[in-house]
């Protein structure tokens, strides 16, 4: 009875030794709580790392096609080890050579706010540590980049910020907007956002049609130009 009672007392002493403890540490979460979520988030950021992209073939015949494939919904805004310093570049850029990388033509407001709603509800799904929604006192409501200390309106007026500028500072992928214009049968290049684009410039191309924005591309009218064209047509976006 001795030997059982003993024990008795030593567990029922390391329970409260234990309960004790977790008791202080529950005490001391509050203080602790934002800091580690901050170095969460930062090890994130080194550590992800980009999306794999389809490697080409290195043999075999070769097809004019569209080429598409189902895209991930859950990874098409990416925010990988590489967004600070893509961030920074962009930033320069629009604040350096903005009218050469970003133009939206009168009639694509309502489309470029779409489509700054749909960015802004994947980056704080996605990334709610990173990228939060906030009110100020004027009950504007903005989104606040928490990496870059960065805060954007979304609501009207922006602030004098087109909301297409504000999704090419927000994310690291280009943007374009294509709609038809004035009954043309074609879909025009109405807004962009290409900081880097490869053989031509939104200065140059803003109001082309598809057709024309791709007609340097071989054999383009004669295979997949008019299947293209339907394809946009028809498409709808589901998240």
């Amino acid at each position: 009875m001795l030997f059982i009672d003993v024990a008795i007392i030593l567990i029922s002493v390391m329970l409260l030794v234990r309960l004790s403890i977790w008791r202080i540490t529950v005490a001391r979460q509050p203080t602790q709580k934002q800091p580690l979520r901050r170095k969460r988030m930062e090890l994130d950021l080194q550590v992800s790392e980009p999306y794999p992209q389809q490697p080409f073939k290195q043999s075999g015949r070769y097809h004019m096609t569209m080429g598409l494939r189902r895209l991930d919904a859950e990874i098409w805004a990416i925010v990988d080890k590489h967004y600070t310093y893509e961030h920074k570049i962009r930033a320069d850029i629009l604040s350096s050579k903005k009218t050469k990388v970003f133009r939206c033509l009168p009639g694509s407001e309502d489309a470029c706010a779409e489509v700054l709603n749909l960015v802004v509800n994947f980056l704080i799904r996605k990334h709610p540590a990173m990228f939060k929604i906030v009110e100020g006192i004027d009950k504007v409501k903005s989104i606040k980049n928490t990496e870059t200390g960065e805060v954007f309106s979304l609501q009207r007026p922006f602030y004098g910020m087109e909301p297409l500028e504000v999704v090419a500072r927000l994310v690291s992928e280009d943007v374009n907007v294509l709609m038809k214009r004035h009954n043309q049968g074609e879909h025009c290049l109405v807004a962009s956002a290409s900081l880097f684009p490869v053989g031509w410039s939104v200065e140059d191309r803003i109001g082309w049609p598809v057709s024309q924005l791709h007609g340097t591309v071989p054999l383009w009218q004669e295979k997949i130009g008019p299947s293209v064209e339907r394809y946009i047509a028809i498409v709808r976006v589901k998240f």
